[in-house]
């Protein structure tokens, strides 16, 4: 498969988001300096869509029945919160 080379083109923030992207695209796009970069740490890039993909199966399978899976009100109202 292959993926959109935006993935790794997107702006970078200043100060901790600046360091924290800056790990993000180190670790996900490699370095500049690298010219393989991209293709070498595409399977890195590979596996985390399939994780953020079967999380997100996993929660659409379980989010209309969390009470029954023993999750209070607060916790079942902080995602949709954004919290």
């Amino acid at each position: 498969m292959i993926w959109p080379r935006g993935f790794c083109n997107y702006p970078v923030q200043s100060g901790a988001a600046a360091a924290r992207d800056g790990a993000y695209l180190h670790y996900f796009c490699a370095t500049p300096a690298n010219p393989n970069g991209l293709a070498e740490t595409e399977p890195l890039r590979i596996s985390f869509y399939k994780a953020v993909a079967k999380f997100v199966r996993a929660y659409s399978d379980i989010a209309q029945n969390l009470s029954e899976a023993g999750y209070s009100a607060a916790e079942i109202a902080a995602p949709a919160k954004g919290s």
